[in-house]
Formats: C-alpha cells, sequence, structure tokens
C-alpha cells in the first residue's frame, strides 16, 4: 500500500518520472504489472492521475503504539533447593 501511495505522488514529481522509470525503481517486472497494480489501488491509470483526470488515494504512515498495563504487587519467599536440571528448547525468530 505504502509503495503505491508513493508511486502516485512521484507521477506529479520534477524531472518527469516516466512509467518505465517508476517501474524498474519499484521493483515491478514491467510497465504493465506497474500499471495493472496502480490502477487496482488507485482506481485509474497512472496517465489519467497525470492530466488530473482522477484522485488519488494517499494513506498516512501507519504508526502503532504499545501500551503496557500492570504491574500488580506479588508476595513471594525465597527457598533453598536441591540442585535440579533445567530442560529447553532453542528457536530462532526473525
Amino acid at each position: 500500500m505504502e509503495r503505491t501511495d508513493q508511486q502516485s505522488h512521484q507521477l506529479y514529481g520534477k524531472p518527469y518520472h516516466g512509467r518505465i522509470d517508476i517501474a524498474l525503481e519499484y521493483g515491478y517486472d514491467s510497465p504493465d504489472s506497474f500499471t495493472k497494480a496502480f490502477l487496482r489501488f488507485h482506481g485509474a491509470t497512472p496517465t489519467a492521475i497525470r492530466k488530473g483526470e482522477a484522485m488519488i488515494k494517499s494513506f498516512a504512515p501507519l504508526k502503532i503504539k504499545l501500551i503496557l498495563t500492570g504491574g500488580y504487587t506479588m508476595d513471594y519467599k525465597i527457598v533453598k533447593k536441591a540442585p535440579f536440571t533445567v530442560i529447553g528448547g532453542k528457536r530462532k525468530i526473525s
């Protein structure tokens, strides 16, 4: 979504950016695949947008705000225990 939003703004940029230039810059296989994605997202072709015949969709950047609540008190005590073995697994998360 953000990629298509950036592309629409580049259509108005100076110097003139052609459909081929924009398609290659944003990683499309061809200008036709760029045009199809653009049309599907904005409901208009890049040419119609450039000519001012249609409106483009624009989205503000998504911001995620995380609030942690809690912090309840917990009663505990330290107890001496005999030695024991701990078994665990390892997993890489990326």
